[in-house]
């Protein structure tokens, strides 16, 4: 019987405890007007029978600047992807059963802590904007507004370079998340800092190889295949995968998850991106575009 997972949110001031059932929990996104450059052509599927080889995952340190291709720098960099960059905008495109198709673009500056990320979808349209420890979100569809203070954390420095899962003598396991410093939530979760991903789909190395690099709207991306634990597959009705993770960076790119049949069921496609380029968001554009917005406060 495989071991139940606790995951512990450490750095962003959450404690939650079991694993994720969907990549694509709804959660306050962002969608761009701009032009977006298609990235939707076809890859091939993983085959359930791929032969992988490898050892169970050990959490070792960080290696800084090692540009090597071995799956613990992979692993590593996707876990702290936000050490290796500091501005990053664009979009990007998710789809499954749970929530159908949505579009979600963000701008992020870490080094001025301002960002913006919005969510367009089937019965949904929301805009977040984060700004000097203050948060607002605003509904299009239902006109409304609410502003929430965001304390500053400390992050604790073995985050970066220690043991990101131990086990606990009952055989549980801790997996300590860094706190989302680009503040855009979902964008985050998907693909700026794709903890969860690491941790949900390459925690064990013997499942998945690395099989080689391909340039994907521009960037040079190191592609993953590779078949989920089963009992993390079976919340996603996803058996195998395969990622494209920037080498630079450690952003998840591209992620493209079938059942046992072969049928794509959850994905997520990146269509813009560009990163340490600087950003165009317009804080002092507010008061114009939601005149009229009814605010909401602590308990609505």
């Amino acid at each position: 019987m495989k071991k139940m997972k606790e995951k512990i949110m450490i750095g962003v001031a959450v404690v939650g405890v079991a694993a994720s059932a969907s990549i694509s929990v709804l959660a306050w996104g962002l969608s761009s007007t701009g032009n977006q450059v298609s990235a939707a052509a076809a890859w091939p599927k993983v085959s359930s029978n791929m032969a992988v080889d490898g050892e169970k995952a050990q959490q070792e340190e960080t290696i800084v600047n090692d540009q090597s291709l071995t799956k613990q720098n992979i692993f590593n960099k996707m876990l702290n992807s936000v050490d290796y960059y500091q501005s990053v905008y664009g979009s990007f495109e998710v789809s499954n059963a749970a929530f159908g198709d949505q579009t979600v673009s963000y701008q992020a500056g870490l080094e001025d802590k301002v960002s913006y990320q919005k969510i367009e979808g089937t019965g949904i349209d929301q805009e977040q904007y984060y700004q000097n420890n203050e948060q607002i979100k605003y509904d299009n569809k239902a006109r409304t507004y609410r502003v929430s203070a965001v304390a500053e954390f400390v992050e604790e420095p073995q985050l970066r370079s220690g043991a990101r899962i131990t086990e606990n003598e009952d055989g549980t396991k801790n997996y300590f998340y860094r706190g989302d410093v680009t503040h855009t939530g979902f964008a985050s979760s998907m693909s700026l800092l794709p903890q969860e991903m690491a941790f949900g789909f390459l925690e064990d190395f013997s499942l998945w190889e690395i099989t080689g690099t391909e340039t994907y709207l521009g960037r040079e991306a190191v592609r993953i295949e590779g078949l989920t634990e089963e009992a993390y597959g079976d919340k996603l009705s996803v058996e195998s995968f395969v990622f494209l993770v920037d080498r630079a960076t450690g952003i998840l790119l591209r992620y493209d998850g079938y059942d046992q049949d072969g049928a794509l069921t959850d994905s997520m496609h990146t269509t813009q991106i560009a990163i340490d380029q600087g950003l165009s968001i317009n804080l002092n554009a507010r008061s114009n575009k939601y005149a009229g917005y009814t605010e909401l406060v602590r308990g609505q």
